[in-house]
């Protein structure tokens, strides 16, 4: 972005980074894309998608009833940290417009895991909105595989400069489906209609529509989230990641010996 005052500095930057790095590693293929558009050789861009172990996560059921959770509460939950780029304040829009239109599942209920500089705006935005008896702030928690575990599935309504996230890969494996924002990398990560449901980037309207089609269809949400095992499985399991970079490795070893 050459708007920016600092943009003189990125080419000769890139080339001091060029000449130091022995290879490039992007988890997406959109981001290495974004890398080679940028200036640096193809030739040295490896694409590894991230991997992930399955997360041992504790009975459901208990962890519903230590948060003051029903069994029949449709649960979403956001694991982000609260800055702009994640989204929180679409997402409070977007529940905010279903209250308004007498839209909002009686018995639905949004966990917000996290902290961050956006905490206290997010906060008194949902305490604005009537949201209260819905959103739950969490704060942050050494056990969020065991309160997406508990959840309905999770939600990602980041706005822009994601990647490939972690807590995506995280849903999949646990059986969840994911209803994320339809940036690059998250696109990599969700098949549309198939492991879970994207939509526009800071576009609360379609956050909505999202969040009440699957709210109001347990069978739909169990099916989202076999299939999203099942991608999670072929794909981004940890396993498959070790090898790809260990092969990477030895290449960058032998030809230092080669060159050294």
């Amino acid at each position: 972005n050459w708007a920016r005052p600092w943009s003189a500095l990125d080419g000769p930057t890139d080339q001091l980074v060029n000449g130091a790095v022995g290879a490039f590693v992007t988890a997406s293929a959109s981001a290495k894309k974004a890398l080679a558009a940028r200036g640096f050789p193809p030739a040295k861009i490896s694409c590894i998608q991230n991997g992930v172990p399955k997360p041992s996560a504790r009975d459901s059921a208990q962890v519903r009833k230590e948060l003051g959770l029903a069994a029949d509460h449709i649960v979403w939950v956001v694991t982000a940290w609260f800055e702009p780029r994640k989204g929180h304040a679409v997402l409070i829009e977007a529940l905010k417009r279903l209250c308004e239109r007498g839209m909002l599942p009686a018995r639905l209920r949004v966990l917000l895991v996290g902290e961050g500089p956006e905490l206290a705006r997010i906060q008194k935005a949902a305490r604005e909105g009537g949201l209260g008896p819905v959103v739950a702030f969490l704060g942050y928690r050494r056990d969020s595989a065991d309160i997406l575990n508990c959840a309905d599935g999770l939600i990602l309504p980041s706005i822009h400069s994601e990647d490939m996230p972690l807590i995506i890969l995280d849903a999949m494996a646990l059986c969840k489906p994911v209803i994320a924002s339809s940036l690059p990398g998250i696109a990599e990560e969700v098949e549309d209609g198939r492991t879970g449901i994207l939509v526009a980037p800071g576009d609360p309207d379609a956050l909505a529509q999202a969040l009440t089609l699957l709210s109001a269809n347990e069978s739909r949400r169990l099916e989202l989230g076999r299939s999203g095992r099942s991608r999670f499985e072929d794909q981004f399991d940890i396993a498959r990641a070790h090898p790809q970079y260990s092969q990477l490795y030895e290449q960058l070893l032998q030809k230092e010996t080669i060159h050294g």
